[in-house]
């Protein structure tokens, strides 16, 4: 790892500013947390649906516990763009092929996999999910569509004056809770999940660390409790929604567009930007592939017949014993992920030793 190292955006799959200590040990750690709260939010709601009434009448307790751990986790892909911006996507060829190759090693491999052991049919949706052209998988495509507008996004974000800046930021998210997060129809913005949307994730963090307005100059424990109690208000406010019998009022609340997602991400990145330890090559090594933890888990052949299905089969009572279980399943799926990304990284590394031995070769000044 060179002296100045590039943070990857996604899993060291794009690469990002360049920064005085190399990768940053604290905010790959909340990389891992990041995608660790996506397989959170699958394994809750996803998989059992939010507390109705009548569930809350019976078991409050343990349905405000499920509201919260929700409320915790939505911050999940928000946090993952956020850490985008905050330090710069730098895309390259090598980092854009990488992130193909890994694409194509889980989605191939497993489709791959499940067809020989008769587990699913050959399909036209096979077809289309190879190639992001089905309905699975939204971030990626938002993703790289964030990455090929990074140019011109840093370009604006280094170059322009605070204030100008600021308004830009306000009138976009104002634009963005209005029609994006509270109008009925949110065709451009899809709740947060899209480009558009990225666009104003990423240019929010890229604000807050050049420019550092005051309310992120407070301490990380100010920081973990702003992301605490907006995750709290979060809770409550579904909780209520489903009580008065607010129909929408869950989707609403616990959407990537909402003021209180956005809120609660950037807290959670200060926070941890300000989190004091050494470099830890086990946390960058596993923050390499904690992108593969959501190309396995969301899989069209994992989620529903099997990470959703495993996790019906647990009893929900709302106890401890069925918390841990789904937990230590959730974990193991992240983990198993994590290892099979780590063998695809050599597969990557021998193919670039040998067959595109250009993509490792030193830049020119003015490349």
């Amino acid at each position: 790892m060179d002296t100045l190292d590039k943070t990857p955006a996604l899993t060291g799959s794009v690469e990002t500013g360049k920064h005085k200590f190399g990768r940053q040990s604290n905010i790959e750690l909340l990389r891992i947390v990041a995608t660790f709260f996506i397989l959170v939010l699958h394994a809750n709601f996803q998989a059992f649906g939010a507390p109705s009434k009548a569930e809350i009448i019976a078991c409050p307790l343990g349905s405000f516990l499920r509201f919260l751990c929700q409320s915790i986790s939505v911050v999940g892909v928000d946090v993952f763009v956020l850490i985008s911006g905050w330090f710069g996507i730098r895309p390259s060829w090598k980092s854009a092929l990488n992130l193909a190759f890994q694409f194509f090693f889980f989605t191939i491999g497993i489709y791959v996999t499940a067809i020989v052991c008769g587990f699913i049919r050959f399909s036209s949706d096979v077809v289309l999910n190879c190639f992001c052209l089905g309905h699975w998988n939204w971030f990626l495509r938002a993703y790289v569509g964030l990455m090929i507008l990074s140019p011109i996004l840093n370009a604006y974000a280094d170059n322009t004056p605070r204030k100008p800046f600021a308004l830009l930021l306000t009138a976009f998210f104002a634009f963005e809770i209005i029609y994006g997060w509270m109008a009925r129809e949110t065709q451009g913005f899809y709740k947060g999940q899209s480009v558009i949307s990225f666009i104003g994730l990423y240019l929010l963090a890229r604000f807050m660390r050049r420019f550092r307005p005051r309310w992120t100059e407070r301490t990380m424990f100010h920081d973990f409790c702003a992301y605490g109690c907006i995750a709290l208000l979060i809770a409550v406010g579904a909780l209520s929604s489903r009580l008065a019998g607010w129909k929408d009022g869950v989707h609403t609340l616990y959407s990537n567009a909402s003021p209180f997602t956005i809120a609660a991400s950037a807290f959670l990145l200060l926070a941890f930007s300000k989190l004091a330890f050494a470099p830890t090559k086990g946390i960058n090594r596993i923050a390499k592939s904690a992108y593969a933890s959501y190309l396995l888990h969301t899989h069209p052949a994992i989620l529903a017949p099997v990470f959703i299905a495993t996790i019906q089969s647990f009893p929900l009572r709302h106890s401890m014993p069925s918390f841990l279980a789904i937990f230590g399943f959730v974990l193991a799926v992240y983990a198993i992920a994590i290892l099979i990304d780590q063998a695809r990284i050599q597969c990557w590394n021998g193919i670039v030793r040998h067959a595109l031995p250009w993509l490792d070769r030193p830049k020119r000044p003015n490349e």
